[in-house]
């Protein structure tokens, strides 16, 4: 997750997408944006 963040900010893009690559083969599986970042660093926030 962090090194899409700094992806984003470097790029000053809002979203990338998920990859998975089973036997070498790229297939899209989602996309992650800041606002999914955001909300998983306030998550993990408020567990510690």
């Amino acid at each position: 997750m962090t090194d899409a963040a700094i992806i984003m900010i470097k790029q000053g893009i809002s979203g990338l997408p998920v990859i998975e690559s089973p036997d070498k083969v790229e297939q899209p599986i989602g996309v992650i944006s800041k606002s999914d970042i955001g909300r998983a660093l306030t998550t993990k926030e408020r567990a510690c």
